[in-house]
């Protein structure tokens, strides 16, 4: 209880410092609000921009991790100076970095909704649907794509999951694991009603052709 009070706290920070920044990002000199988020990234988790961007994506999530769990409340505040960066990049005229940035911002985002959910998130977890549907159709690295695919799951779009879930197993995202964690997913499926099914727009008859291909794939590789 007092580890969760202490992160609710942490959100609060994170937020306060968001606000301040995204005002003044309208009227800021832009090399002088790229400072200033420098700054409060470092104050906010310890991490400078610079070091949050030149780490490979799978080592930036390792870095903001504690006894092998996100620390939300890091993750948090470099995702959020990450999203402001990209729109100062964007007005610098970087769309390239500022897409970088953005990809960088809703991995994060994904790890902290997926590790610790609560109404105090809702700005945040408005920022990462919106990262959600920007990216949509972008090629996503692999950590991006494996914590998309659970967080599609858990927000009940089941169909986008499934898209993605056969995007990993495509590319080879995980090898074998990822298939069987696919067949997991659609075991998961078959024992929901159908009603929610098709909410999540991937009735039993598409869950129950998914699980064969997976189960096909899983058989051929068993055999090599």
């Amino acid at each position: 209880m007092l580890k969760h009070d202490y992160i609710l706290r942490l959100i609060e920070q994170i937020a306060r410092v968001f606000a301040r920044l995204l005002q003044r990002l309208a009227g800021e000199p832009q090399r002088e609000l790229e400072e200033e988020l420098d700054r409060a990234l470092q104050d906010l988790s310890g991490l400078s921009l610079d070091l949050v961007q030149t780490l490979s994506l799978q080592g930036l999530l390792e870095v903001l991790r504690a006894g092998g769990e996100p620390d939300v409340a890091r993750a948090l505040a470099v995702a959020e100076m990450l999203y402001l960066h990209a729109l100062v990049r964007e007005r610098q005229g970087d769309g390239a970095r500022a897409h970088g940035d953005r990809v960088r911002a809703l991995t994060l985002y994904l790890e902290v909704l997926l590790a610790f959910r609560h109404e105090r998130l809702a700005a945040a977890t408005g920022r990462a649907e919106e990262l959600v549907e920007a990216l949509r159709g972008s090629e996503l690295p692999d950590p991006t794509l494996t914590r998309l695919f659970r967080y599609l799951e858990v927000t009940g779009r089941l169909a986008r999951a499934e898209d993605v879930l056969f995007e990993m197993v495509e590319r080879g995202t995980g090898g074998e694991q990822v298939i069987a964690d696919g067949i997991a997913f659609f075991a998961r499926l078959l024992e929901m009603d159908d009603a929610a099914l098709e909410a999540g727009d991937l009735p039993r008859e598409e869950v129950m052709e998914g699980l064969a291909q997976l189960r096909d794939r899983a058989g051929r590789s068993g055999e090599r």
